[in-house]
């Protein structure tokens, strides 16, 4: 009789340990899920965000405005990431020809080459 007791304690100790691994498990998975969710939206909108500015800031020719090395950058960054190159290298072209001397010189010229 002693030994029934025992086991049974055990297995409900097992289910314990059971259920709070899988709740772990669910609740990392769900974070992840939101993680790249997030991401992807933040993404989405950004390059929504700077499509829509370059559209609407192009002079007459068609050319880009004058912006500061960092917002050229990242537009650069953004359409690099969302893999429209064309429009990356406009951006980064810019950087070059307006600021020669600019800590992201390096950066535009391994964009370009990309």
């Amino acid at each position: 009789m002693r030994y029934s007791v025992a086991p049974k304690a055990f297995s409900v100790r097992n289910d314990q340990v059971f259920r709070m691994k899988l709740t772990i498990t669910i609740l990392l998975a769900l974070f992840i899920l939101v993680a790249e969710t997030a991401a992807q939206t933040s993404g989405d909108a950004a390059l929504a965000r700077i499509r829509e500015q370059d559209r609407m800031s192009r002079d007459a020719q068609g050319r880009l405005p004058d912006l500061s090395p960092e917002e050229h950058a990242y537009r650069a960054e953004v359409y690099s990431t969302n893999r429209i190159f064309a429009s990356a290298r406009e951006h980064w072209q810019r950087l070059i020809d307006r600021f020669p001397i600019d800590d992201s010189i390096p950066k535009a010229l391994m964009g370009i080459g990309r």
